[in-house]
């Protein structure tokens, strides 16, 4: 039998990859809706700053020796300290974690595109996702995001399509199957 008469031209290549730590936080870093992204972006770092500020307006008569001492000044320095702890270590340790409950970083991957289904094959653990299944999807530079609901995706990185050509197939799938791009 071809290659064409087992696989028509319109499918994808089969994907195989190892899940990374980095595979996983690219999905959940776009799961995050666009509320939570705005939040990020707009108001985040103009929270840090502005308590960066506070404190030092509050610190600076306190280092010129102008007032004593008050732990109190250093309140603004402390939610500074513990805005980006949530987000620069918090937040990933929970990713970590999550994976590490999982049981899915370093598995190999083995995703299959057929016409009424993708069928995954995770180092033993396998499964199939009907593509009615599949709400919406996001590209980003890296990877393929094939939604399944709201915070769970087939992660699909574009290193293991290897070619501009396999991305091409796997953009015509996505278009033929009528998803949503989020």
């Amino acid at each position: 039998m071809s290659e064409t008469a087992e696989r028509p031209a319109a499918l994808p290549p089969v994907i195989r990859y190892v899940l990374t730590q980095a595979d996983y936080n690219a999905m959940a870093e776009a799961a995050r809706g666009p509320r939570d992204r705005w939040v990020g972006k707009w108001l985040f770092w103009p929270l840090v700053a502005a308590n960066v500020v506070l404190s030092a307006w509050f610190l600076w008569p306190i280092l010129q020796g102008d007032r004593p001492f008050d732990i109190g000044a250093l309140g603004n320095l402390a939610i500074a300290a513990l805005l980006l702890a949530w987000r620069f270590l918090l937040v990933p340790a929970i990713w970590r974690s999550a994976l590490r409950r999982l049981n899915l970083e370093g598995r190999s991957y083995e995703i299959t595109f057929a016409d009424e289904a993708i069928a995954l094959d995770a180092g033993g653990l396998s499964s199939r996702v009907s593509r009615s299944e599949i709400s919406a999807y996001t590209e980003t530079e890296a990877y393929f995001l094939l939604w399944i609901n709201k915070a769970q995706a087939v992660i699909v990185p574009k290193r293991a399509l290897n070619t501009p050509e396999g991305e091409d197939a796997l953009r015509a799938y996505m278009a033929a199957a009528k998803w949503k791009k989020r």
